[in-house]
């Protein structure tokens, strides 16, 4: 069943991520201003946020990921609001 995150992006409104099929989720150490969720099959998504020293967005996403797989299939989304301001998200 797939899985949904919906979550608040500046001056976009809210988007939907998608939470299926992720293979991991990795705050960018370089910048800390990236947060980018690798797919099985090779898409990535990469969230461009404020500055996020602690990786907070990583855990948010990754607890919400875990508590929508324990939930019934017929609920397959959540809404979040991130602890960081994100202005973007991008899928390749």
């Amino acid at each position: 069943m797939e899985k949904f995150i919906k979550l608040a992006v500046t001056g976009s409104g809210t988007e939907t991520l998608s939470l299926s099929n992720v293979k991991m989720i990795i705050g960018d150490v370089s910048d800390n201003l990236t947060t980018v969720v690798y797919y099985h099959g090779g898409a990535v998504a990469t969230l461009t946020h404020a500055e996020d020293l602690t990786y907070t967005l990583e855990n948010q996403l990754q607890d919400a990921m875990e508590l929508l797989y324990k939930k019934n299939w017929t609920n397959n989304s959540m809404e979040i609001t991130p602890t960081v301001a994100v202005s973007s998200i991008a899928v390749s």
